[in-house]
Formats: C-alpha cells, structure tokens, sequence
C-alpha cells in the first residue's frame, strides 16, 4: 500500500491490545516503510509514540534533502 499510493511511512496500531488506543493514555505502534522496514513502538506514552514517530519523519526528511544534493 506504500508503494501503491507513493507514501513514506504508515503507522499502524492494534486497538484491540490491553492499553492501547482510544481511551487510554498510552499505546503501541509500528512504523512502515516503502522498503519493508517496520519500527517497532513498544507500549509507552502517546506522547512518547508521537515523538517516536516525529523523530522518523525528520530522518526521512534530512535523507531526502540530502539525496537532493547529491
């Protein structure tokens, strides 16, 4: 579905795990990539999950700027 709709990651969560999802304060995720690559999030703070993920998204950025400047 990465490659298919040309995106670099998706984040994905089971909401049917004790502790995660909607009406808790924590959660757990995995990171997907385009290359098959899957990041592990384990059960931690929502907070600690959108910093996890934020931290992806500026390495995917910093490797994209610099492929540009090559």
């Amino acid at each position: 579905k990465l490659q298919e709709k040309n995106l670099d990651l998706i984040v994905v969560n089971d909401v049917t795990q004790p502790g995660a999802g909607f009406g808790s304060d924590t959660n757990q995720a995995k990171i997907l990539s385009p290359s098959g690559q899957i990041k592990d999030l384990p059960l931690t703070t929502k907070e600690e999950i959108s910093g996890a993920i934020l931290d992806h998204v500026v390495a995917l950025l910093k490797k994209k700027e610099s492929s540009r400047k090559k």
